[in-house]
């Protein structure tokens, strides 16, 4: 069963903070999970108070905002400390942009899937393996909210590995590791890390899935912000950089190539 919430996190945030210093954590909230927001922020409240880390630093909640419009980047405040009143913003329709010739994905934090029991490495990851995670992920998050799971069938899928093509840029393995204060230990979450390019006939039929896994994230690992990535379009006639990364025994090799895209 999926969580209905994912964090996003930035690995670029500065891991070191002292008494008095602000910082932001960003969940995304999924379906009737977003109507829960007053009890998560109670919950964040209460764990504020308890202390986290090893240290159990101490925390307060001084205020959330809400995004307006999905991908917009147009944030809004819905409630203080100040005034301890709670004002969400009715949900906006999903509206992904145009298709493009070609996409870019960032991996932001570390990509987990898994095929045939075994972690996908850098040699090993295809357009396919990552479009069969993203639609598993979001065809389980739409029967936990009573959608529509069909639309995400992986029977339509088409097994010929032309129609979507991915060109890694860079791409490797990246050993994350984190701090579990119930089982007082750390754990290794490693995955890939990286950028790669997707183009394709197929392109078309799963851009409002790739558009939409910027939020819901893929593979394993999504609750803790695993899986996260960011997407960068280009259209017919834009100039793109592309770096092949090539790993041969943990080592990687970047060649740059400048492609123009025909007119």
């Amino acid at each position: 069963m999926p969580h209905p919430f994912v964090l996003d996190i930035d690995p670029s945030a500065s891991r070191v903070l002292v008494s008095g210093d602000a910082f932001t954590l960003t969940i995304h909230l999924i379906g009737a999970a977003i109507a829960q927001a007053p009890y998560l922020i109670h919950a964040l409240g209460v764990a504020g108070q308890l202390g986290f880390s090893r240290e159990q630093r101490q925390f307060s909640v001084t205020g959330v905002t809400q995004e307006r419009t999905l991908g917009n980047d147009d944030w809004q405040s819905i409630y203080t400390i100040r005034d301890g009143v709670y004002q969400p913003l009715d949900p906006a329709p999903l509206y992904p942009p145009p298709v493009p010739e070609t996409v870019r994905l960032r991996l932001v934090t570390p990509l987990r899937i898994k095929r045939d029991g075994h972690f996908l490495g850098a040699r090993d990851l295809t357009a396919g393996d990552l479009v069969q995670a993203l639609y598993r992920r979001l065809r389980s998050l739409n029967s936990l909210q009573n959608g529509d799971p069909s639309a995400f069938n992986l029977r339509n899928l088409s097994r010929d590995p032309a129609v979507l093509r991915l060109y890694p840029q860079w791409l490797h393995w990246h050993e994350w590791t984190r701090y579990s204060s119930r089982q007082d230990t750390l754990m290794q979450f490693g995955g890939l890390i990286g950028e790669f390019d997707l183009d394709g006939s197929a392109l078309a039929t799963f851009w409002s899935a790739l558009w939409l896994g910027q939020w819901t994230h893929v593979g394993k690992g999504t609750a803790f912000g695993l899986g996260g990535y960011r997407l960068s379009a280009n259209y017919e006639g834009d100039q793109m950089e592309r770096k092949v990364a090539i790993t041969d025994d943990g080592e990687t090799r970047v060649e740059n190539t400048d492609l123009w895209r025909q007119q």
